[in-house]
């Protein structure tokens, strides 16, 4: 990512945050630590994306940034929501950032990252909607006639999956692969031999 697009992050981030304390929305100690996460997360999320960043930093870097942008937001715009309303929120930060370290990380990795991270993202916002009693219904009530839903979802993966060709250049060993030791690895292609 450019530095200039940091830069104005950063910008953008402090003038916001100047202005809710200069307006009174907000007192600087409330500010201290969501603006420290969001600004850590940032800084971790470009540097995934320098030459020698590191993937992981894609995740960590999303998941605090967002976890701090929506600290911000809670602090300023939402105060009179309970919290024991929004949890399934903190659900879609982590789906998010599962979705951003799949796209980071590339091959064979892309669909068993992004898939779940996507199915986090749904499922919370399912569960948002009861949370803040948008749909009227119980939760049990809605699974026992909407379950087959999840059987139509698996198939869809397992169609895309088998129809998609796999852009990672490798077949899904290049995963167990990269998890498995050197020594392992070795002798496993020794035995192919």
């Amino acid at each position: 990512m450019d530095r200039k697009v940091i830069l104005g992050i950063l910008l953008l981030g402090c003038g916001a945050a100047l202005l809710l304390i200069t307006t009174g929305v907000l007192t600087i100690g409330a500010l201290i630590l969501p603006f420290l996460l969001f600004g850590g997360g940032v800084l971790l999320f470009w540097r995934a994306f320098l030459p020698d960043g590191r993937d992981s930093n894609a995740f960590t870097g999303t998941l605090l940034s967002l976890t701090g942008g929506f600290w911000l937001l809670w602090e300023s715009a939402l105060p009179l929501v309970p919290a024991t309303s929004v949890w399934p929120v903190f659900m879609t930060i982590v789906g998010v950032a599962l979705v951003v370290y799949g796209i980071r990380k590339g091959g064979a990795y892309r669909f068993t990252l992004v898939t779940p991270g996507v199915a986090i993202v749904l499922l919370s916002g399912v569960f948002l909607l009861f949370s803040l009693k948008i749909v009227e219904t119980s939760l049990v009530r809605m699974a026992t006639v909407w379950w087959p839903l999840i059987l139509v979802g698996v198939g869809l993966m397992v169609l895309v999956r088998a129809l998609v060709p796999n852009t990672g250049g490798g077949d899904e060993t290049d995963v167990e692969d990269d998890l498995m030791p050197r020594e392992l690895q070795r002798g496993r292609d020794r035995d192919d031999r």
